[in-house]
């Protein structure tokens, strides 16, 4: 979390293939930091690779949908497991269309 809120002005985050949040943040961490000012104001585009519907990725949607005010974008790449799983598929989505927006 360090760098984004060392980046004030960033428009585009891709969280891309190989680093999953969940190994670096649980959901108490992501609670207690501040969200980055470049959410509030600058965030445009979010991208996240390798998605496979487990907790800590649900957590960090969470988060960007709730915090990144001006998103325009997002988009979401499946890991090849979870694009396997049509019944996981479905329970994530409704979870998805229920979270809060932000940018609402």
């Amino acid at each position: 979390m360090d760098i984004l809120q060392k980046s004030p002005e960033l428009e585009f985050l891709d969280i891309g293939e190989g680093l999953k949040f969940g190994d670096v943040f649980n959901e108490v961490d992501w609670m207690l930091v501040s969200v980055p000012c470049c959410f509030k104001s600058h965030l445009k585009t979010f991208s996240l690779s390798n998605f496979d519907g487990n907790a800590s990725d649900i957590h960090l949607l969470k988060f960007m949908l709730k915090n990144a005010i001006v998103l325009e974008s997002m988009t979401i790449y499946c890991s090849h497991n979870f694009s396997a799983d049509v019944k996981k598929q479905e329970d994530v989505s409704s979870q998805l269309k229920m979270l809060p927006r932000g940018s609402e």
